[in-house]
């Protein structure tokens, strides 16, 4: 079955686990149980630096005299998506069809300087201020119309409802299958060889993607080096 929502994952790891047949659907309980333990297997991995962030687009419209936009899930939130871990991308439309990136200033310099430029009548810069629970934009110039905005951001997705849709990268899946099935025999008092060489197998690969090797070097001069995947990146890096 391909697994497409947390709900189906945690179908698919009862019945790996062998503490259903392979044909039968857990109860609504032991659901509930499997999408806790989901959750807190995740957030095992994000402390072990394993967890991958997911990639988002979300597009609105800039409000115009105003240029501060609270951003997260809370009532009265301006930008109703998930606090962003970080903003990789911010612009608005001009003319229709025109794309007009924002340039990114850190706090410091934007409180200090950047404010002080009279640059344009449309905006030309945005600080991100990452506040819990709620982050924030500023923009300046403040903007003088609705412009459609684009926002791309990076969010770690770890508190997964039942009906979500899993967004992972290659490997990700398997090990959360068998894992969680490895959590849940170790629940029910059983203890399965097979599930627990499947978990450690997955897991194993999930760290070899992430590992950065040793380089060895000649004063600054690198001697060899390479290409490695950066799992929180979602891309690859210079291993030196």
């Amino acid at each position: 079955m391909a697994l497409t929502t947390a709900r189906d994952l945690i179908i698919e790891s009862y019945r790996v686990s062998g503490l259903i047949d392979l044909i039968e659907v857990p109860e609504a309980n032991e659901i509930t149980i499997g999408l806790s333990q989901l959750n807190l297997l995740i957030d095992s991995l994000d402390l072990d630096s394993l967890w991958p962030y997911t990639k988002k687009l979300h597009k609105g419209n800039l409000v115009s005299g105003q240029k501060n936009y609270t951003i997260g899930l809370a009532v009265g939130d301006d930008i109703q998506i998930r606090r962003p871990d970080t903003i990789n991308n911010f612009g608005f439309i001009i003319g229709g069809n025109t794309f007009r990136p924002l340039n990114r200033v850190g706090m410091v310099d934007y409180q200090n300087s950047y404010k002080t430029e009279n640059l344009s009548t449309l905006p030309e810069a945005y600080a991100y201020y990452p506040d819990f629970p709620s982050s924030r934009i500023e923009i300046f110039p403040t903007p003088n119309s609705n412009y459609e905005y684009t926002l791309q951001y990076s969010v770690k997705l770890k508190d997964y409802t039942l009906n979500e849709n899993l967004e992972l990268p290659s490997g990700y899946a398997s090990y959360l299958t068998w894992g969680l099935a490895e959590v849940l025999c170790d629940m029910q008092g059983s203890n399965n060889v097979l599930v627990k060489t499947r978990a450690i197998k997955y897991l194993e690969a999930i760290r070899k993607m992430n590992v950065e090797p040793i380089t060895m070097g000649y004063g600054n001069l690198p001697m060899g080096g390479g290409l490695t995947w950066d799992v929180l990146a979602d891309g690859y890096k210079d291993s030196y």
